[in-house]
């Protein structure tokens, strides 16, 4: 007996400061449980950080971030522009951020979602909030 796959009715908006290749496979499988959809925000990584990125997703909205990096070492912050833009837009009822505090930009993301009744899935290596 097949059982079936889970599924997420709404649209799903996923924020993440850059998109590694690796994450790739499991963000499209996630995509394809959104019946309503799912928008992806994610900008660049700093040159000296290796990452290799990727800048679209079978099966989800691609939306591109303006990182904005500040500072450097124990004092680095991004600032992603765009993001309440993107949020706005498409408007989502689930929202899943990288908690990392070093991320100005999210803080008011997640307020604009909780002012909407809606929910926030925080994430991240090595998260405390």
């Amino acid at each position: 007996m097949k059982a079936n796959k889970p599924t997420f009715s709404g649209r799903l908006g996923l924020q993440q400061r850059v998109l590694p290749d690796y994450r790739a496979p499991f963000f499209e499988l996630l995509a394809e449980a959104c019946q309503g959809g799912m928008s992806l925000f994610a900008g660049a990584a700093r040159a000296s950080e290796g990452i290799q990125p990727i800048y679209h997703l079978h099966g989800s909205k691609y939306v591109l971030a303006h990182n904005i990096h500040l500072l450097g070492g124990p004092l680095y912050v991004c600032y992603q522009r765009g993001l309440m833009d993107w949020l706005t837009t498409w408007d989502p009822q689930a929202l899943i951020v990288e908690a990392n505090p070093r991320y100005l930009s999210t803080p008011a993301a997640v307020k604009w979602m909780h002012q909407r009744g809606r929910k926030v899935i925080g994430w991240g290596l090595g998260s405390h909030r």
